[in-house]
Protein backbone atom coordinates (compact mmCIF):
# COMPACT_ATOMS: atom_id res chain seq x y z
CA UNK A 1 0.00 0.00 0.00
CA UNK A 2 0.97 3.21 -0.64
CA UNK A 3 0.68 6.89 1.06
CA UNK A 4 -2.58 7.54 -1.02
CA UNK A 5 -4.12 4.57 0.10
CA UNK A 6 -8.43 5.03 0.25
CA UNK A 7 -10.24 3.76 2.98
CA UNK A 8 -13.29 2.80 2.01
CA UNK A 9 -16.19 1.93 4.98
CA UNK A 10 -18.31 -0.66 4.60
CA UNK A 11 -21.26 -0.02 6.78
CA UNK A 12 -24.44 -2.46 6.54
CA UNK A 13 -27.87 -1.10 8.62
CA UNK A 14 -30.99 -1.73 9.46
CA UNK A 15 -33.57 -0.80 12.05
CA UNK A 16 -30.50 1.04 12.87
CA UNK A 17 -31.96 4.20 14.32
CA UNK A 18 -31.26 3.24 17.73
CA UNK A 19 -27.43 3.57 17.92
CA UNK A 20 -26.28 4.68 14.56
CA UNK A 21 -25.77 8.43 15.09
CA UNK A 22 -23.24 7.49 17.85
CA UNK A 23 -21.70 5.20 15.32
CA UNK A 24 -21.46 7.69 12.43
CA UNK A 25 -20.21 10.35 14.56
CA UNK A 26 -17.36 8.52 15.63
CA UNK A 27 -16.04 7.86 11.77
CA UNK A 28 -16.39 11.79 11.41
CA UNK A 29 -14.01 11.80 14.46
CA UNK A 30 -11.22 9.54 13.21
CA UNK A 31 -7.79 11.19 13.00
CA UNK A 32 -7.40 9.66 9.79
CA UNK A 33 -10.90 10.89 7.46
CA UNK A 34 -12.27 7.59 5.39
CA UNK A 35 -12.10 8.57 1.95
CA UNK A 36 -15.62 7.46 1.72
CA UNK A 37 -18.57 5.49 3.80
CA UNK A 38 -20.61 3.29 1.70
CA UNK A 39 -24.25 2.20 3.49
CA UNK A 40 -25.83 -0.63 2.46
CA UNK A 41 -29.64 -0.38 3.79
CA UNK A 42 -31.77 -3.59 4.27
CA UNK A 43 -35.29 -2.02 3.64
CA UNK A 44 -35.07 -0.18 7.22
CA UNK A 45 -38.60 1.54 8.04
CA UNK A 46 -37.59 3.15 11.23
CA UNK A 47 -35.49 6.91 11.09
CA UNK A 48 -32.15 4.95 9.68
CA UNK A 49 -32.41 6.56 6.26
CA UNK A 50 -33.03 9.98 7.69
CA UNK A 51 -30.08 10.07 10.16
CA UNK A 52 -27.44 8.28 7.27
CA UNK A 53 -28.91 11.10 4.64
CA UNK A 54 -28.12 14.15 7.65
CA UNK A 55 -25.04 12.76 7.87
CA UNK A 56 -23.91 12.84 4.52
CA UNK A 57 -24.81 16.69 4.37
CA UNK A 58 -22.58 17.48 7.17
CA UNK A 59 -19.67 14.63 6.15
CA UNK A 60 -16.28 16.04 5.23
CA UNK A 61 -15.88 13.12 3.07
CA UNK A 62 -18.35 11.21 0.29
CA UNK A 63 -20.93 9.50 2.21
CA UNK A 64 -23.09 6.91 0.20
CA UNK A 65 -26.62 5.20 0.72
CA UNK A 66 -27.54 2.30 -1.37
CA UNK A 67 -31.17 1.36 -0.69
CA UNK A 68 -31.93 -2.30 -0.95
CA UNK A 69 -35.44 -2.89 -3.24
CA UNK A 70 -35.75 -6.62 -0.78
CA UNK A 71 -34.35 -7.59 2.16
CA UNK A 72 -31.11 -9.46 1.91
CA UNK A 73 -29.82 -10.36 5.20
CA UNK A 74 -26.98 -9.18 7.03
CA UNK A 75 -24.48 -11.39 4.93
CA UNK A 76 -25.59 -10.77 1.67
CA UNK A 77 -26.08 -7.07 2.69
CA UNK A 78 -22.60 -6.81 3.28
CA UNK A 79 -21.69 -8.33 -0.08
CA UNK A 80 -23.33 -5.60 -1.23
CA UNK A 81 -21.56 -2.47 0.67
CA UNK A 82 -18.36 -4.44 0.02
CA UNK A 83 -18.94 -4.89 -3.96
CA UNK A 84 -19.86 -0.83 -3.92
CA UNK A 85 -16.64 -0.09 -2.16
CA UNK A 86 -14.05 1.99 -4.56
CA UNK A 87 -11.08 1.79 -1.80
CA UNK A 88 -7.92 0.49 -1.63
CA UNK A 89 -8.74 -0.99 1.83
CA UNK A 90 -12.24 -1.88 2.88
CA UNK A 91 -12.85 -1.27 6.14
CA UNK A 92 -16.20 -3.28 8.05
CA UNK A 93 -18.80 -0.96 10.17
CA UNK A 94 -21.43 -2.30 12.18
CA UNK A 95 -24.55 -0.08 12.54
CA UNK A 96 -24.37 -0.36 16.32
CA UNK A 97 -20.65 0.14 17.58
CA UNK A 98 -18.33 2.91 17.98
CA UNK A 99 -15.15 3.99 17.22
CA UNK A 100 -12.35 4.58 18.88
CA UNK A 101 -10.34 8.01 17.23
CA UNK A 102 -7.35 6.21 15.79
CA UNK A 103 -8.94 2.96 14.56
CA UNK A 104 -8.63 4.24 10.53
CA UNK A 105 -4.26 5.83 10.99
CA UNK A 106 -3.37 2.04 13.07
CA UNK A 107 -5.46 0.12 10.47
CA UNK A 108 -3.49 2.13 7.74
CA UNK A 109 -0.27 1.84 9.04
CA UNK A 110 -0.54 -1.73 9.18
CA UNK A 111 -1.39 -1.90 5.88
CA UNK A 112 1.85 0.27 5.36
CA UNK A 113 3.88 -1.23 7.28
CA UNK A 114 3.49 -5.12 6.10
CA UNK A 115 4.59 -6.20 2.84
CA UNK A 116 1.51 -8.12 0.88
CA UNK A 117 -0.56 -7.65 4.00
CA UNK A 118 -3.98 -9.56 3.18
CA UNK A 119 -6.35 -8.28 6.23
CA UNK A 120 -5.96 -7.05 9.42
CA UNK A 121 -8.36 -7.25 12.63
CA UNK A 122 -7.92 -5.78 15.83
CA UNK A 123 -8.94 -6.55 19.71
CA UNK A 124 -12.37 -4.43 20.65
CA UNK A 125 -13.61 -3.66 24.29
CA UNK A 126 -16.58 -4.70 24.78
CA UNK A 127 -19.93 -2.98 26.17
CA UNK A 128 -22.99 -2.91 27.41
CA UNK A 129 -25.80 -1.09 25.47
CA UNK A 130 -24.81 2.65 26.80
CA UNK A 131 -21.31 2.35 26.22
CA UNK A 132 -20.21 0.99 29.88
CA UNK A 133 -17.43 -1.51 29.57
CA UNK A 134 -18.69 -4.82 31.12
CA UNK A 135 -14.94 -5.62 32.33
CA UNK A 136 -13.26 -7.64 29.18
CA UNK A 137 -12.32 -7.53 25.53
CA UNK A 138 -13.34 -9.36 22.27
CA UNK A 139 -10.05 -11.54 21.94
CA UNK A 140 -10.62 -13.00 25.31
CA UNK A 141 -14.41 -13.68 24.95
CA UNK A 142 -13.57 -15.38 21.74
CA UNK A 143 -10.82 -17.43 23.29
CA UNK A 144 -8.14 -15.41 21.12
CA UNK A 145 -5.07 -16.56 23.00
CA UNK A 146 -1.91 -15.21 23.23
CA UNK A 147 -0.53 -18.28 21.52
CA UNK A 148 -3.12 -18.01 19.08
CA UNK A 149 -1.99 -14.96 18.45
CA UNK A 150 1.71 -15.57 18.13
CA UNK A 151 0.52 -18.29 15.23
CA UNK A 152 -1.44 -15.25 13.27
CA UNK A 153 2.37 -13.42 13.24
CA UNK A 154 4.16 -16.63 12.53
CA UNK A 155 1.83 -16.59 9.48
CA UNK A 156 -0.19 -19.88 10.46
CA UNK A 157 -3.67 -17.56 10.79
CA UNK A 158 -5.66 -20.16 9.02
CA UNK A 159 -4.51 -22.76 11.68
CA UNK A 160 -6.26 -20.72 13.99
CA UNK A 161 -9.18 -19.83 11.75
CA UNK A 162 -10.18 -22.96 10.88
CA UNK A 163 -10.32 -24.32 14.13
CA UNK A 164 -12.79 -21.81 15.36
CA UNK A 165 -13.01 -18.33 13.89
CA UNK A 166 -11.80 -15.53 16.42
CA UNK A 167 -12.20 -12.59 13.49
CA UNK A 168 -14.88 -10.86 13.83
CA UNK A 169 -15.91 -8.33 11.13
CA UNK A 170 -16.31 -4.99 12.96
CA UNK A 171 -12.91 -5.36 13.81
CA UNK A 172 -11.56 -6.22 10.28
CA UNK A 173 -10.10 -4.29 7.37
CA UNK A 174 -8.85 -5.69 4.47
CA UNK A 175 -7.40 -5.03 0.83
CA UNK A 176 -10.05 -5.05 -1.85
CA UNK A 177 -7.85 -7.03 -4.15
CA UNK A 178 -8.85 -9.51 -2.41
CA UNK A 179 -12.70 -8.97 -3.20
CA UNK A 180 -12.48 -10.93 -6.70
CA UNK A 181 -11.96 -13.80 -4.25
CA UNK A 182 -14.31 -13.71 -1.36
CA UNK A 183 -17.51 -12.55 -3.21
CA UNK A 184 -19.82 -13.69 -3.79
CA UNK A 185 -19.90 -14.96 0.14
CA UNK A 186 -20.54 -19.01 0.86
CA UNK A 187 -24.37 -18.77 1.71
CA UNK A 188 -23.79 -21.39 4.52
CA UNK A 189 -21.76 -19.22 7.23
CA UNK A 190 -21.28 -15.92 8.46
CA UNK A 191 -19.49 -13.60 6.07
CA UNK A 192 -16.44 -12.59 8.56
CA UNK A 193 -15.39 -16.17 9.07
CA UNK A 194 -15.58 -16.38 5.04
CA UNK A 195 -13.92 -13.85 4.83
CA UNK A 196 -10.56 -14.72 7.49
CA UNK A 197 -10.78 -17.77 6.28
CA UNK A 198 -10.19 -17.10 2.47
CA UNK A 199 -7.47 -14.69 3.13
CA UNK A 200 -5.98 -15.98 5.87
CA UNK A 201 -5.37 -18.95 3.33
CA UNK A 202 -3.40 -17.08 0.52
CA UNK A 203 -2.01 -13.74 2.55
CA UNK A 204 -0.41 -12.37 5.42
CA UNK A 205 -2.62 -11.34 8.23
CA UNK A 206 -1.94 -9.03 11.20
CA UNK A 207 -3.01 -8.13 14.25
CA UNK A 208 -3.60 -4.72 16.34
CA UNK A 209 -3.84 -5.87 20.33
CA UNK A 210 -5.43 -2.60 21.20
CA UNK A 211 -9.08 -2.13 21.11
CA UNK A 212 -10.34 0.13 18.12
CA UNK A 213 -13.70 -0.34 19.08
CA UNK A 214 -16.23 -0.16 21.35
CA UNK A 215 -17.93 -3.38 21.10
CA UNK A 216 -21.82 -3.06 22.08
CA UNK A 217 -23.97 -5.61 23.23
CA UNK A 218 -27.25 -4.80 23.45
CA UNK A 219 -31.02 -7.09 22.73
CA UNK A 220 -30.84 -6.70 19.31
CA UNK A 221 -27.00 -8.03 18.50
CA UNK A 222 -26.78 -10.76 15.91
CA UNK A 223 -24.03 -12.86 16.97
CA UNK A 224 -22.76 -10.69 20.15
CA UNK A 225 -20.48 -11.83 22.75
CA UNK A 226 -19.65 -12.71 26.08
CA UNK A 227 -17.45 -14.89 28.60
CA UNK A 228 -18.28 -18.33 28.26
CA UNK A 229 -17.74 -20.91 31.49
CA UNK A 230 -17.27 -24.08 31.09
CA UNK A 231 -21.20 -24.51 31.40
CA UNK A 232 -21.63 -22.04 28.29
CA UNK A 233 -19.01 -24.76 26.30
CA UNK A 234 -20.86 -27.82 27.53
CA UNK A 235 -24.27 -26.29 26.58
CA UNK A 236 -23.22 -25.18 23.62
CA UNK A 237 -21.26 -28.85 22.66
CA UNK A 238 -24.81 -30.19 23.46
CA UNK A 239 -26.51 -28.34 20.74
CA UNK A 240 -23.74 -28.90 18.46
CA UNK A 241 -23.28 -32.41 17.16
CA UNK A 242 -23.56 -34.15 13.79
CA UNK A 243 -25.47 -31.62 11.36
CA UNK A 244 -23.18 -28.73 13.18
CA UNK A 245 -19.64 -30.44 11.93
CA UNK A 246 -21.40 -31.46 8.54
CA UNK A 247 -22.37 -27.68 7.70
CA UNK A 248 -18.63 -26.71 8.65
CA UNK A 249 -17.28 -29.34 6.57
CA UNK A 250 -19.05 -27.80 3.44
CA UNK A 251 -18.35 -24.58 4.18
CA UNK A 252 -14.49 -25.55 4.14
CA UNK A 253 -14.89 -27.66 1.16
CA UNK A 254 -16.03 -24.50 -0.44
CA UNK A 255 -13.21 -22.24 0.11
CA UNK A 256 -10.95 -24.85 -0.58
CA UNK A 257 -13.12 -24.99 -3.90
CA UNK A 258 -13.30 -21.12 -4.54
CA UNK A 259 -9.15 -20.76 -3.78
CA UNK A 260 -7.99 -24.07 -6.21
CA UNK A 261 -10.33 -21.82 -9.08
CA UNK A 262 -9.34 -18.76 -9.18
CA UNK A 263 -5.34 -17.60 -10.43
CA UNK A 264 -4.83 -14.35 -9.07
CA UNK A 265 -3.74 -15.38 -5.46
CA UNK A 266 -1.46 -18.10 -5.56
CA UNK A 267 -3.21 -21.21 -3.20
CA UNK A 268 -0.15 -22.98 -1.69
CA UNK A 269 -0.24 -26.61 -1.32
CA UNK A 270 0.08 -26.71 2.47
CA UNK A 271 -2.91 -24.52 2.62
CA UNK A 272 -4.80 -26.80 0.58
CA UNK A 273 -3.87 -29.80 2.14
CA UNK A 274 -4.30 -28.44 5.83
CA UNK A 275 -8.02 -27.19 4.40
CA UNK A 276 -8.60 -30.99 3.01
CA UNK A 277 -7.66 -32.60 6.51
CA UNK A 278 -9.77 -30.36 8.54
CA UNK A 279 -12.65 -31.36 6.46
CA UNK A 280 -12.29 -35.02 6.69
CA UNK A 281 -11.99 -34.75 10.68
CA UNK A 282 -15.41 -32.77 10.45
CA UNK A 283 -17.02 -34.95 8.43
CA UNK A 284 -15.28 -37.84 10.73
CA UNK A 285 -16.67 -36.02 13.76
CA UNK A 286 -20.11 -35.73 12.15
CA UNK A 287 -20.28 -39.82 12.14
CA UNK A 288 -20.20 -39.57 15.96
CA UNK A 289 -21.62 -42.95 16.97
CA UNK A 290 -25.16 -42.38 19.49
CA UNK A 291 -24.05 -45.28 21.07
CA UNK A 292 -22.04 -43.95 24.68
CA UNK A 293 -19.64 -46.76 24.65
CA UNK A 294 -18.70 -46.59 21.00
CA UNK A 295 -18.95 -43.14 20.57
CA UNK A 296 -16.17 -43.19 23.64
CA UNK A 297 -13.83 -45.75 22.15
CA UNK A 298 -14.85 -43.83 19.05
CA UNK A 299 -13.64 -40.20 20.24
CA UNK A 300 -10.31 -42.59 22.04
CA UNK A 301 -9.44 -42.96 18.18
CA UNK A 302 -9.34 -39.61 17.88
CA UNK A 303 -7.42 -38.68 20.92
CA UNK A 304 -4.80 -41.19 19.68
CA UNK A 305 -4.32 -40.00 16.12
CA UNK A 306 -4.36 -36.44 17.34
CA UNK A 307 -6.83 -35.49 15.36
CA UNK A 308 -8.78 -33.43 17.98
CA UNK A 309 -5.37 -31.60 18.98
CA UNK A 310 -4.54 -30.90 15.18
CA UNK A 311 -7.72 -29.97 14.45
CA UNK A 312 -9.61 -29.39 16.31
CA UNK A 313 -9.30 -27.88 20.82
CA UNK A 314 -7.84 -30.91 22.18
CA UNK A 315 -9.66 -32.62 25.15
CA UNK A 316 -12.48 -29.62 25.10
CA UNK A 317 -13.48 -30.93 21.90
CA UNK A 318 -13.45 -34.64 22.38
CA UNK A 319 -15.21 -33.96 25.95
CA UNK A 320 -17.74 -31.43 23.96
CA UNK A 321 -18.50 -34.38 21.44
CA UNK A 322 -18.65 -37.18 24.22
CA UNK A 323 -21.40 -34.95 25.55
CA UNK A 324 -23.25 -33.73 22.60
CA UNK A 325 -27.03 -35.09 21.79
CA UNK A 326 -27.85 -35.68 18.11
Amino acid sequence: MTPATRLSVALCTYAGEKYLAEQLISIAEQERLPDEVVVSDDCSTDGTIAIVEEFARRAPFTVRLLRNETTLGSTRNFEHAIENCGGDVIVLADQDDVWLSQKLSRIEAAFRHTPRLGMVFSDAQVVDCALRPLGYNLWKAVGLTAKRQRLFEQGRGLEVTLIHNKVTGATMAFDARYRKLILPFDSGGFHDGWIALLIAAVAPVALIREPLILYRQHERNQVGTKLRNLADVTIAAVRGGARFYSDLAEIIAAAGQRLSAQNDFPFPQPAHDLLQAHAQFLIWRAKLPQNRFHRARYILRGLSNRGYFRYANGLRSAVADLVSQD
